[in-house]
């Protein structure tokens, strides 16, 4: 209705300077209201809401302040980063039964060593899927009415905080990987959300206590 409105608006105002014209301006002002109506379903040129509209005279954004916390590494330096192309890896384990040499009588058989304890285990890796949506973005709809108007400072405004919350998404996953680390060196097991927790079998004695190696 705001939009029939605003056109016979705009014929009443031009009426008067197109003299003998009147009837061709009345027919071009209809037809360039149908088209943009056409190809703006979604109310891009005519029906942007009030309380969005309200912010770009009456509000400007002078400073973001974005949290960033550094993600480390010293964890992650402990164990050597490996890439394979399948869906399971697999670690196979190799015990020994003495770890320190016993000296013997000259002459003697020797202590002889066996090594014949070793297991291999098979596990899926963790899988991270991290992801955003840009028409979720605070500018969407600024950004889509301006650049209908060939104006790309909000674009341009909207790619740089996407670009930053791309890298908070990375250092989310690069975080984990250390939680991963802590969890491996301390008890030997990764806690994973989607409950499937890998127990690497680590010896008793390598746990934060005082027991005996069974």
């Amino acid at each position: 209705m705001k939009n029939i409105l605003g056109l016979i608006l705009t014929i009443l105002v031009i009426a008067p300077f197109a003299g003998s014209y009147t009837l061709e301006a009345t027919f071009g002002v209809l037809g360039l209201g149908a088209i943009a109506y056409q190809f703006a379903p979604s109310g891009v040129l005519f029906n942007i809401p009030i309380v969005d509209a309200r912010g770009l005279f009456t509000e400007s954004l002078v400073s973001v302040y974005r949290e960033k916390v550094s993600v480390t590494s010293f964890l992650r330096s402990f164990f050597e980063p490996i890439e394979v192309m399948t869906k399971e890896v697999s670690i196979a384990v190799r015990r020994g039964t003495e770890k320190i040499a016993v000296d013997v009588v000259t002459y003697s058989d020797g202590n002889r060593n066996s090594f014949d304890k070793s297991s291999e285990k098979i596990f899926v890796p963790p899988f991270y899927h991290e992801y955003l949506t840009a028409n979720d973005h605070r500018l969407y709809d600024q950004v889509i009415t301006a650049l209908s108007q060939s104006n790309t400072t909000y674009f341009a405004e909207m790619t740089a905080e996407l670009a930053e919350d791309l890298m908070d998404l990375q250092n989310k996953i690069e975080r984990a990987v250390e939680l991963q680390c802590s969890q491996v060196l301390q008890t030997g097991v990764l806690t994973l959300n989607s409950r499937t927790d890998i127990n690497f079998n680590r010896k008793t004695c390598f746990n934060c206590s005082l027991q005996r190696c069974k």
